[in-house]
């Protein structure tokens, strides 16, 4: 088996799984997608597009649906991924 963790087939994250700031990215953010030129807006600058089409070429990461050229992510799934690498200082 690879070492490698496939996050693409986890099941699907719920806002209800998200909690403070990441749940808030979500509820302000006006579409249930993000385009993947639009993630720095999304996270205020924490990630990149590029740091997420790395992450689909390794197999990890949310899940990419593409529309021709045009990658996006369920919002609430890079908020989860966001999450999911916080630490928070002072803990």
């Amino acid at each position: 088996m690879s070492e490698k963790q496939n996050h693409s087939v986890e099941s699907e994250h719920t806002i209800d799984d998200l909690k403070g700031p990441f749940r808030e990215l979500v509820e302000k953010w006006p579409s249930s997608f993000v385009g993947r030129p639009n993630i720095p807006k999304f996270c205020g600058g924490l990630r990149s597009g590029k740091t997420y089409a790395n992450k689909a070429s390794k197999g990890v990461g949310p899940k990419v649906y593409k529309i021709g050229r045009n990658a996006a992510y369920r919002a609430v799934d890079i908020a989860w991924d966001l999450q999911q690498e916080s630490n928070v200082a002072g803990r």
